[in-house]
């Protein structure tokens, strides 16, 4: 699959990225990537490339919206700002997830970010992380 520049891109936000970070969730206990892909799937009933998943986790976390911990990814309290901030309508609204995409993108975004492998490989039904 080929990968439109917007998504390669590590200088500005984009829906990929409000996506991974909508399917990562505001909650607290954090998510694995099995739930982070089935969220992501039934949002935007697709499945993440690993071209997504990189760039927009490396994005995101170089940004200060995400933390790793283990095998978990958390959102931070200025994810969590940004949502509260920004929300218009009751939280799990698909429609709620493309128009803060949209108002995402518009966040200030730090130059310098570097991709990072967070996932190497989908395989037997599975992303495997390094």
């Amino acid at each position: 699959m080929k990968m439109s520049n917007d998504i390669l891109n590590l200088n500005a936000f984009d829906f990929y990225d409000f996506w991974l970070l909508y399917s990562i969730g505001f909650g607290k206990k954090g998510a694995r990537i099995k739930d982070i892909v089935s969220l992501g799937d039934y949002l935007n009933r697709a499945i993440f490339s690993l071209d997504e998943l990189n760039y927009g986790m490396s994005k995101l976390v170089y940004n200060g919206y995400v933390a790793k911990d283990k095998d978990k990814f958390y959102v931070t309290n200025k994810a969590r700002d940004f949502y509260a901030r920004a929300k218009n309508c009751k939280e799990g609204c698909i429609q709620e997830m493309f128009e803060l995409a949209q108002i995402f993108a518009q966040e200030p975004i730090q130059s310098g970010c570097k991709l990072t492998v967070y996932f190497a490989q989908y395989a037997a039904g599975k992303y495997y992380t390094l």
